[in-house]
């Protein structure tokens, strides 16, 4: 068992990083980036630029899917402009 001390700052900083880094834990984020460092393969900022372009891919689904929601609905009535002119066109007939 390996044990170091961070500042709490570093430990709030750490804890932020984690989602981005993919790791479960801090104890998961130290040992990958260990084992990373060791094996000469030290790049944790495009391990943070994936973990981010992840959550976007994620939210830019979730937007696409709500926007063909909203095209499904607006498909199936009518919009408030082209129902007024709708019955503009009724009343000069």
């Amino acid at each position: 068992m390996i044990r170091f001390r961070v500042s709490p700052d570093e430990s709030e900083r750490l804890t932020k990083f984690l989602p981005a880094s993919g790791a479960r834990s801090l104890s998961d984020l130290a040992r990958t980036a260990l084992m990373q460092a060791m094996s000469g393969q030290s790049q944790p900022a495009d391990a943070a630029i994936f973990g981010e372009l992840r959550k976007m891919d994620g939210t830019l689904r979730e937007i696409h899917d709500q926007l063909v929601e909203i095209r499904q609905i607006l498909a199936g009535s009518s919009s408030p402009a082209r129902a007024a002119a709708e019955q503009s066109a009724v009343k000069r007939e």
